[in-house]
């Protein structure tokens, strides 16, 4: 007998989907509510769950061990409401649920994000014995790993799939479910100062982009020698990458060549040492880490080895970093190489619009009106970078214009684009468009060096002195470490001495 057990508040837009995808597999349904408002409660009754309810006291773990007390299946599978049994898992889950063992199961997590891009791939202890002794831990991101292995219950692996689409939402809606995490995160780390917690505010201020807590506590998380190889991977990842966004590309090498020695089979941290390296145009690493990004990330999925900590991510996204790399090093076989694998992907669209784009921009043909449509559908976050890199060396001034006016809409929040594309304003005297879209990209990624030197050179265009007054001593304050930066700063101040000073 299989027990589903829930924890939901207010989940009315996701509750029938999950349910509806464990029926004729789950024999019982175990429902704990801590304070829904809205249908919950009564799509629950319609599929009929046993429902129980639970004051919230900002801990999931003792809602989770509420719902488990009051489960009476021999075996437990855990769902959230934003997942989904995957149909052909159906009938792996019923075959392992035959017999009563002692042993558990990690699931495949497939985190679908078709907004953002992130990494799809994770594999969390799903399913388990209904043994008493079992509990979660954690009052946030709360685990059973750790009580299985207590409890000398093993953990296989399961060819069993579940889809969960939390992620699929706008970046203001992931924001939310962030901050709503951070209270407690906060509140647990302040009680134990546990290197885990450390971990999980790291990630949770990436996520709301608050770079320099998330760097804070990530360093925390690393100074505990017991950190397990993936966290300590990851963090180093993290930062590195933010090393780099801030143009001080030596750390962000020597902390990437941590972050790879504490683990190199993370697809995510080999893709941002190539991405490292095509900062500082070293062409052949960059293309180096990025195949084995690609090899990497095929061999875990046909051996089907996932982690909570080991995220794979989607080849389109590797193989247009390829792309990219292609472009910079104006290396025409490279490029065909990473096109040609990008075609046989079945799963990734356009690539024949793509493939017509990039001829245009590379051979300057303009575009007709009827073509733009078609590229501009063709283009999204995984892509943008190469078409933006090509777009470079296009010489057709009004089809450049055009084919950016097109594509803002699509990347409100990529600060890369929002650069290219003030720039194309800037030199077509567009003084205020181009201030305008500039400053939505300081705003996005203040730590952005070039951003800061477009703005000035277009603050000059319209005399506003006290403007590039301000923007020069933020500048001097978030690069005070990096001497690259502070150089072209101290330039700029000298040669614009009697503007500033006015």
């Amino acid at each position: 007998m299989l027990t589903l057990s829930m924890i939901v508040k207010n989940e009315e837009k996701y509750l029938n989907d999950c349910l509806q995808s464990v029926q004729g597999v789950a024999d019982e349904i175990v429902l704990v509510d801590t304070g829904s408002t809205d249908r919950t409660i009564e799509i629950a009754q319609k599929f009929g769950a046993k429902i129980f309810q639970f004051n919230w006291i900002n801990d999931f773990s003792a809602a989770r061990n509420y719902a488990l007390e009051n489960s009476s299946g021999d075996w437990i599978l855990y769902l959230d409401a934003d997942e989904r049994l995957s149909p052909d898992s159906r009938a792996e889950i019923k075959k392992l649920t035959k017999a009563k063992k002692d042993e558990a199961y990690y699931c495949i997590v497939d985190n679908i994000d078709e907004i953002g891009h992130r990494a799809a791939l994770m594999a969390y202890a799903r399913l388990f014995p209904n043994n008493k002794a079992l509990r979660f831990e954690g009052a946030i991101h709360e685990q059973i790993e750790p009580s299985l292995l207590k409890n000398k219950i093993g953990i296989k692996n399961a060819d069993v799939k579940i889809i969960h689409i939390g992620y699929n939402i706008q970046k203001d809606e992931l924001n939310a479910k962030a901050k709503r995490n951070l209270e407690i995160l906060s509140s647990e780390y302040d009680r134990t100062k546990s290197s885990y917690y450390a971990y999980q505010l790291g990630q949770t201020y990436g996520i709301l982009e608050e770079r320099d807590k998330a760097v804070y506590y990530f360093s925390e998380a690393l100074k505990d020698s017991g950190l397990a190889s993936d966290y300590i991977s990851t963090a180093y990842r993290y930062i590195a990458v933010d090393h780099a966004k801030k143009r001080n590309y030596n750390l962000a090498i020597e902390t990437i060549n941590k972050c790879l020695a504490a683990d190199r089979e993370q697809p995510l941290a080999l893709l941002a040492a190539s991405s490292i390296y095509l900062l500082v145009n070293d062409v052949i690493k960059a293309d180096t880490f990025c195949k084995e990004a690609f090899s990497v990330n095929k061999k875990l999925m046909v051996q089907k080895k996932f982690s909570a900590q080991i995220p794979l991510s989607d080849d389109r996204s590797i193989l247009f970093h390829g792309l990219s790399i292609s472009v910079q090093a104006r290396d025409k076989n490279l490029y065909n190489y990473y096109f040609d694998l990008i075609k046989r992907s079945n799963y990734i669209k356009d690539s024949t619009e793509l493939q017509n784009l990039f001829f245009a921009l590379f051979n300057n043909k303009s575009i007709n009106e009827h073509d733009l449509q078609k590229y501009v559908s063709a283009v999204d976050e995984s892509n943008i970078n190469v078409v933006l890199n090509v777009l470079k060396d296009y010489q057709n001034i009004e089809c450049k214009f055009n084919l950016m006016k097109s594509l803002y809409p699509k990347f409100l929040s990529n600060y890369n684009f929002l650069n290219s594309y003030g720039l194309i304003l800037s030199v077509q005297n567009k003084v205020n468009e181009a201030e305008n879209i500039l400053e939505q990209s300081y705003l996005l990624n203040p730590y952005e060096a070039s951003t800061i030197f477009y703005l000035i050179s277009s603050y000059l265009k319209s005399n506003k002195a006290h403007k590039i007054k301000v923007l020069l001593k933020d500048a001097e304050e978030k690069f005070k470490d990096v001497p690259e930066v502070l150089e072209r700063i101290n330039l700029i101040k000298t040669k614009l001495q009697s503007i500033i000073s006015a």
